[in-house]
């Protein structure tokens, strides 16, 4: 079955290059009465005969590319990824970009038998599909790039990718969405090196429908420990930042990502460990080799003293949560988070396998970016799009926005 694929397409746009080749397979297609803004996938295969040869030999003209090769991609992709996982495929060198349709409307969903009714759009790009095959290597992977020295076509940022999705986002119009665990603050530990850097990944955030975020830098023994004066020294920075660069995104006092440790042990005795700005929950990070002994038990007292324990992305504890029913006992306990990022495909097979099957069974009481840099929101974006398809947009908008509130004030949703 064709997974659906709900990016739109612009012919005009890919008309850029003006060579006779992608002239002459538009002209093929109109012919054959297929309407570039109008072009369909079916579902159980892509577009059959002369359709499917012109739409190669169209698509192949706009890459540059051989047409037969880059179709093979383009049928190994629509099969084996969805959208989000689509999105993530850079190593291979096709980059995805997006463009509006044309003013005639879009094709209504009874048209034919389960039709997609939008399609993926390819931006042309200067490398060879072999080339650039690691994330890590080069800024090429950033949300906003320049445009490259051989076309005219910008890499996606995330205003592109969020227009383009078949969903109810509505690129830099607020949802209400709060993020509880993310490393925005600059400096800090290993997330934003800088305030350039925490800056993008608010508007990014900001793209994505977030209003408000609680900074999370992590504290572990012999690591990274920022102070609170440190913490609030950040936030501060990053709030005049952010106000002189015009991203309204809130940063709350920030919090701080308490690894279990011996750091963490000693500062119990006094509660002094960093806490959410209204004192009565804390974010935790458990090894993910080995839960603690006694956790339940070490949990429940946490509850007693009238605080609330939020274990971060859970979906990586795989000998804690492999039992359903211990995790059900958690959750009575403590708010459970997952990773968007892993729901979306990312952090190995087992843990976002885990995180969705935990995201299905209700096991989850919100999610976060866990950002550490702005590209990091990209995989939060699959995530998020996953929860809407799969969980429906209720789900989004309670894991997203409702519960995390709850949880700030101390309450297990």
């Amino acid at each position: 079955m064709l997974l659906e694929l709900h990016l739109r397409f612009d012919a005009r746009a890919a008309l850029r290059l003006g060579d006779a080749q992608s002239l002459f397979a538009l002209a093929t297609i109109g012919l054959f009465g297929l309407a570039p803004d109008a072009l369909l996938f079916r579902q159980s295969s892509l577009l059959f005969g002369h359709q499917r040869a012109a739409l190669g030999i169209f698509l192949g003209a706009a890459l540059g590319l051989d047409a037969l090769a880059f179709g093979f991609l383009l049928r190994r992709y629509t099969v084996f990824f969805d959208l989000p996982k689509l999105l993530q495929r850079d190593e291979d060198g096709v980059g995805i970009a997006v463009g509006h349709l044309s003013a005639s409307p879009a094709p209504s969903p009874d048209e034919g038998e389960k039709l997609v009714s939008w399609l993926i759009v390819i931006a042309p790009r200067p490398d060879s599909f072999k080339h650039h095959q690691s994330r890590a290597r080069g800024a090429e992977h950033r949300l906003s790039p320049a445009p490259c020295d051989h076309c005219n076509t910008a890499w996606p940022n995330l205003s592109a990718l969020a227009r383009s999705a078949r969903s109810r986002f509505i690129a830099g119009v607020s949802r209400g969405f709060i993020d509880i665990h993310l490393h925005i603050l600059p400096g800090l530990d290993d997330g934003c090196v800088d305030v350039e850097q925490s800056v993008e990944l608010a508007r990014g955030l900001v793209e994505l429908g977030y209003d408000e975020v609680h900074p999370t830098p992590h504290q572990k023994a012999g690591s990274w420990a920022p102070s609170g004066d440190e913490r609030e020294s950040a936030a501060t920075a990053l709030r005049d930042a952010l106000e002189d660069a015009g991203v309204a995104l809130r940063i709350n006092a920030p919090a701080g990502e308490n690894m279990w440790d011996e750091l963490f042990l000693e500062r119990q005795v006094e509660a002094s460990f960093p806490k959410y700005a209204s004192e009565k929950s804390f974010l935790l990070e458990l090894h993910p080799a080995q839960a603690p002994p006694m956790l339940e038990q070490r949990l429940f007292e946490f509850r007693l003293a009238g605080r609330l324990p939020v274990l971060a992305h859970v979906e990586r504890y795989l000998d804690l949560t492999s039992d359903f029913s211990r995790v059900e006992g958690l959750c009575e306990r403590a708010a459970l988070l997952v990773n968007l990022a892993a729901l979306g495909g990312r952090g190995g097979w087992r843990v976002h396998r885990r995180a969705r099957k935990l995201a299905q069974a209700g096991l989850i009481h919100a999610a976060t970016t866990d950002a550490h840099s702005p590209d990091d929101l990209r995989d939060a974006f699959a995530g998020m799009r996953w929860i809407e398809k799969h969980l429906g947009e209720a789900a989004l908008e309670r894991l997203l926005s409702h519960n995390p509130r709850r949880i700030l004030a101390g309450d297990i949703p």
